[in-house]
């Protein structure tokens, strides 16, 4: 990702590698090569879904690891399926199933209500996180709009949507149509930790007793 690598290079960081891979890319022994030539410190991979774990495989095969990997947007459950070689990945959240996200006894409801429902349904990775709690959170909007305008209209609800701030399960938060509807960053950073996700980052919404481990196994 090209803004990735000029915000890298922006605070001094040396960028040693900088690979575009096309989507849906299936032989991933080259880009691994690649990277453990570099031998980068930190891995940044501007993908989604299976990139996580398939490039990880192919780091397997090389026998090869970063001290630190942090994916942009991987399937959660997948990238947990790669097993230790996958522990202290990083990446980022809006929401996920421990405190202080389930403090509110609401959320807490709702995150095992996803929980149950996702499991019967024999989804692998069943817990609510940021896909599942941003629909979530786009319905909460909706209903908000449409109480609020007290009626079902578009423009009314979006004029009430613009002009008070509004609770969903990621907190409070306020449409700036000055700013394309900017509402404020609601990203925070989560990581593999014995086998699981947590957020590490900022403190204030880390899981309880967890924090950002880097270089990985220190």
């Amino acid at each position: 990702m090209p803004g990735a690598v000029s915000i890298a290079e922006d605070r001094g960081y040396e960028v040693v590698l900088d690979i575009q891979y096309p989507l849906g890319v299936s032989d991933w022994g080259p880009i691994a090569a690649q990277v453990r030539d570099a031998d980068p410190d930190f891995l940044y991979v501007g993908g989604l879904g299976v990139d996580g774990p398939n490039v990880i495989a192919a780091m397997d095969a090389l026998d090869y690891r970063p001290d630190g990997m942090f994916f942009q947007w991987p399937a959660p459950g997948p990238l947990l399926g790669a097993g230790e070689s996958a522990d202290g990945a990083l990446s980022v959240t809006a929401f996920e199933s421990h405190p202080p996200f389930t403090d509110d006894p609401e959320n807490a409801e709702i995150a095992d209500a996803f929980r149950e429902a996702a499991t019967e349904a024999g989804i692998p990775y069943a817990e609510m996180e940021t896909q599942a709690s941003a629909s979530w959170a786009a319905w909460q909007i909706l209903v908000a709009g449409v109480e609020g305008a007290g009626e079902v209209d578009n423009a009314a609800a979006c004029e009430y949507l613009t002009s008070n701030p509004i609770e969903t399960i990621f907190g409070e938060v306020q449409f700036d149509p000055e700013n394309a509807n900017y509402y404020g960053d609601l990203s925070y950073v989560k990581q593999i930790q014995d086998g699981d996700w947590y957020v590490v980052y900022p403190e204030e919404k880390a899981a309880p007793d967890r924090s950002l481990v880097f270089p990985v196994g220190e």
